[in-house]
């Protein structure tokens, strides 16, 4: 159980993880159209500055001066021009609809997919180890309950006693008969 409880912790983090990607590589993808409108800068030099520069912040990309070959003074000016105007319009452009939104959507919507996959086959698989577990305890509550006493009361003829004792030295269930399916589970997986 703590195998599966830790697997499914593992898979909120990495569903949790996704999402970030996905706005990061959103906020890429529009920063990166953004920049390619730069008076100067085409796609090419655009896709430069943002995978040297681009940490996240639009601010990054002031250093792209210093780490981009082919960026001179007016290039420089006109990204710094830039940088001061989306920073107030980023926000409202992430939310816009957008062909590059979408890509990025359709891209991280396939592994959120997988992951909720696996996340409910290990919902699956905690559910059933619960019901094993809520069996075997039941059965064990039975054995447990039967005392000496009841024994005792058997001898003298109490029918009920008598039926409690029987099953109980029985056990889970008779050796002529086929092991109930939760108890081959069990045994199976836990030894």
């Amino acid at each position: 159980m703590e195998r599966l409880e830790k697997r499914r912790r593992e898979l909120d983090h990495k569903a949790a993880e996704l999402e970030r990607e996905r706005e990061a590589e959103h906020r890429r993808a529009v920063v990166l159209r953004e920049l390619r409108r730069v008076p100067g800068i085409g796609p090419a030099l655009a896709r430069d500055i943002v995978d040297t520069c681009f940490d996240g912040t639009v601010e990054s990309l002031a250093r792209a001066a210093a780490q981009v070959p082919g960026i001179g003074k007016r290039r420089k000016e006109a990204i710094e021009e830039w940088i001061a105007e989306m920073k107030s319009q980023l926000p409202a452009l992430l939310e816009e609809s957008s062909s590059e939104g979408e890509a990025v959507a359709a891209s991280y919507e396939a592994k959120k997919a997988r992951l909720e996959r696996r996340a409910a086959r290990t919902e699956r698989e905690m559910e059933e180890l619960l019901a094993l577990r809520r069996r075997a305890e039941e059965e064990l509550r039975f054995l447990e309950a039967v005392t000496p006493e009841h024994f005792v009361r058997a001898y003298r003829g109490d029918g009920l006693a008598r039926e409690m004792v029987e099953r109980y030295l029985i056990g889970v269930y008779p050796e002529w008969e086929e092991p109930p399916d939760w108890f081959t589970t069990l045994t199976e997986r836990f030894g």
